[in-house]
């Protein structure tokens, strides 16, 4: 196996857990901690804490799901240079 398919392995496997593992993780946290928010008073600290805390889930969310964008993207410029190094 050549360092190109190595390296398109690797990133499958990153996809695959970011897919599987990790963006569902994700996922079912920001909904639990969205359906605890909703019942509290608009000005409480506490949700102001949990509505804190649920942004910086979302944008992480949305930093793994623009991950999986950048890992098909490398994924199909190294399919493409493949046959260009043999």
């Amino acid at each position: 196996m050549n360092m190109t398919d190595e390296e398109i392995n690797r990133l499958k496997t990153r996809m695959q857990e970011l897919r599987t593992r990790i963006i569902p993780n994700l996922e079912s946290r920001s909904e639990l901690l969205y359906s605890r928010i909703i019942p509290l008073p608009k000005d409480s600290d506490e949700r102001e804490k949990m509505e804190a805390e649920y942004k910086l889930m979302s944008k992480e969310l949305r930093r793994r799901s623009d991950e999986i964008i950048n890992i098909r993207r490398d994924i199909e410029n190294l399919e493409f240079e493949k046959p260009l190094r043999h």
